[in-house]
């Protein structure tokens, strides 16, 4: 009579294969995460860029109250932009509650000295109407984590631009 011997377990080696693929999945679901994120921050940068450059043609074809801007946190945790005033008054969510948003402020190029000013209003000529002529531009972090994201309106022009820090 023949006895056959069947072992009942795993080699070392299929175990260490298992740890291996399951080490590589592990990777891939953290970047995978990382990477949505940094898209979340610029998507948002991109969507406040587009919301300024709203409220600047409104203040240049409509006037000035049409181009006011002011931005907020509500409760629920989300960033909006709230464009012009009255009964024309629009808001647009900026961003989710993931992406933080800093306060709105003025850079002063002599000093150096930055303080918070709101809102941000438009002259009908697309510059900032309360430019006190030593500003030179005024800045919006956006961020969540490590990656973060700013968005500049220039006095003079009212141009935007958007830069990854």
């Amino acid at each position: 009579m023949k006895r056959f011997c069947k072992n009942k377990g795993f080699t070392l080696v299929e175990l260490l294969v298992v740890m291996a693929i399951a080490m590589i999945v592990a990777t891939l679901v953290l970047i995978s995460f990382n990477v949505v994120d940094n898209a979340n921050v610029t998507k948002s940068a991109h969507r406040l860029e587009h919301l300024i450059r709203t409220a600047r043609s409104r203040a240049m074809s409509k006037g000035a109250d049409a181009g006011q801007m002011t931005i907020e946190k509500r409760g629920d945790g989300n960033y909006y932009a709230v464009i012009g005033t009255g009964a024309n008054q629009t808001s647009e969510m900026i961003c989710n509650a993931g992406v933080e948003v800093t306060a709105a402020a003025d850079y002063n190029a002599t000093a150096g000295v930055a303080f918070t000013s709101t809102p941000i209003v438009f002259r009908t000529n697309g510059a900032l109407r309360y430019g006190t002529g030593q500003t030179v531009y005024r800045k919006f972090f956006l961020h969540r984590d490590a990656r973060t994201m700013e968005v500049i309106i220039y006095e003079e022009t009212g141009a935007v631009d958007v830069n990854m820090q």
